[in-house]
């Protein structure tokens, strides 16, 4: 029932238990017409077979019925045999669900309980008979290096093509890139392609990874996720294929950080320790940066929430052995431009008696497209494009830390309108020194303003809760975008400021005595209000 509510899928019970809670004894298999009982003292790793019991008889065919009448709808051959004999013959039901099921009409829907392992092995043998094997695909689309459309099939001819998708430091082997191989097929030694970096990689164990073991392979195949080691960085959502073959998979987008915590290590001898520790755990991780500050000293660790800075710091002094001192999590705005401004940036100083000059005019204006954009306006011929390229690069090096409270800059749009030239005096480093105080000034004119992250909230809880819950929104600078209902429960959906939300979890539980659930994400960067902006700016 929950599933068709909630999901708007049809559900169809391919087993069902035997018993429920502590009494919970077996499954009886609808397909095959048995039951099934596990080993208590094996931890479910020995099953038996049997009838089934008398008891569950009309339960069984109510549920064979209700199968093979849905499955009908979908496969001309089981509703012929059903139509004829009143009943389905199991292997064609077995191919019928299966089309259906990849089809995306059905949910097969299996039962089974993780204490003591019981219902594992029928629902592994549903995932082969009925869930998609990479075959069923037959195809897959990535792009060249040039951006053209490239189609492969999933076989063993075609050439070999892999997407990483997780990274782990394993203290014996080293690092381990678990990869999926979507066609052709990978050797022991060979070497291949990081077509995100460019790079050649040599491939060195290949390794099938079980729950509690590892087992080293010669080779692998399409369709095969496996783990490999390599020395060479890489990171997750990058492409492995063979030379001369390059084809980019669909990129991973992975959300902003929004989150900062200062770090620093407890002992001058463990900082190097730390910094490389923390460049492992971000190879792992994607969704976590990291960022020196020159002037603390400090690391700077960005994070996409409270709990995942949370998790790593504990990583850090239990899996590594290695205790920081931490500041509480902060969040991490922005700064942008709401007015047009053009502005002049000029340098002339002599040096070992000779003059360096440097010149630039820039507009600033806010760029609605979103993103950092620099245009040139000024004709090279009249100036060497070494020099506006040193202007470009000055301006956005820059960009992590903005003139007017330190923070990342966005959404502005950077125009070179001018910049005069002097031959045997113009220098990059003028240019560049130009362009930056031309750059800073223009900035702190231009009306600028803090962007807070602002965060979607979904929070579930019981009606007397309601009233408190939405006043304890608002008080926070939330706002509520729909109440419904779902399950006896009210359905808030609504959206708050980051800043406004650390403790939330502890204060949930506080108003509604343990009873109502969140889940919370990131949407998007809003103005912060005039009033917090200045505090902002006065701390930092």
């Amino acid at each position: 029932e929950s599933i068709k509510k909630r999901l708007g899928a049809k559900p169809v019970i391919v087993n069902f238990p035997i018993g429920s809670e502590e009494n919970f004894r077996g499954v009886i298999d609808v397909i095959k017409g048995c039951a099934y009982y596990w080993d208590e003292a094996s931890l479910g790793a020995e099953i038996k077979e049997t009838q089934i019991p008398s008891e569950c008889e009309n339960e069984y065919k109510k549920y064979r019925n209700q199968l093979i009448e849905i499955i009908s709808d979908y496969d001309d051959a089981v509703l012929e045999s059903y139509l004829n004999t009143g009943d389905a013959n199991n292997d064609l039901l077995k191919v019928a669900i299966r089309k259906a099921a990849i089809g995306n009409h059905i949910v097969p829907v299996f039962c089974g309980s993780s204490f003591k392992n019981k219902g594992v092995q029928p629902l592994i043998d549903g995932i082969i008979d009925y869930l998609p094997s990479p075959v069923d695909k037959d195809k897959f689309e990535g792009l060249s290096p040039d951006g053209e459309k490239i189609i492969r099939s999933v076989n063993e001819k075609e050439p070999f093509t892999a997407l990483i998708f997780k990274i782990v430091n394993d203290p014996f082997i080293g690092k381990l890139v678990y990869i999926r191989i979507y066609s052709g097929r990978l050797k022991n030694g060979s070497q291949i392609i990081n077509v995100n970096q460019k790079k050649k990689v040599r491939i060195g164990k290949i390794l099938l990874m079980h729950s509690n073991k590892r087992e080293e392979i010669d080779e692998c195949f399409y369709g095969e996720i496996v783990a490999v080691a390599m020395n060479q960085k890489a990171y997750t959502g990058e492409t492995l294929t063979q030379e001369n073959h390059e084809m980019l998979l669909e990129k991973m987008n992975f959300p902003e950080t929004v989150v900062s915590v200062a770090l620093e290590a407890k002992t001058v001898a463990e900082h190097d320790k730390l910094v490389e520790t923390l460049d492992k755990i971000i190879e792992e991780d994607p969704t976590l940066k990291m960022k020196y500050h020159p002037e603390t000293g400090q690391i700077i660790l960005y994070g996409m929430g409270e709990l995942h800075i949370e998790i790593i710091i504990d990583r850090l002094k239990r899996d590594y052995k290695i205790n920081v001192n931490t500041g509480k999590p902060t969040v991490t705005y922005k700064e942008t431009i709401t007015k047009e401004i053009i502005e002049e940036g000029r340098v002339s100083r002599q040096i070992n008696n000779r003059t360096q000059f440097g010149h630039a005019l820039i507009k600033i204006e806010p760029n609605f497209k979103r993103g950092i954009e620099f245009i040139s306006a000024i004709d090279t011929k009249k100036i060497p494009k070494i020099y506006v390229s040193a202007i470009q690069n000055s301006i956005l090096d820059n960009k992590d830390s903005g003139p007017f409270a330190g923070f990342k800059i966005e959404d502005i749009r950077i125009t070179l309108l001018k910049a005069d030239y002097i031959e045997n005096e113009s220098m990059e480093a003028s240019y560049a020194m130009a362009a930056v105080q031309a750059f800073n000034k223009a900035f702190v004119k231009a009306a600028p303003v803090l962007l807070e992250p602002l965060m979607k909230l979904e929070i579930h809880t019981p009606e007397q809760y309601l009233g408190d819950i939405i006043n304890d929104v608002n008080r926070r600078r939330g706002s509520i975008n729909n109440i419904s209902e779902q399950h006896n429960l009210k359905k808030i959906e609504c959206e708050c400021p980051l800043s406004e939300m650390f403790g939330y979890a502890t204060d949930i539980r506080s108003v509604s005595q343990g009873r109502a659930l969140y889940t919370m994400q990131f949407d998007r960067y809003e103005i912060l209000p005039e009033n917090l902006t200045k505090k902002i700016v006065d701390f930092f």
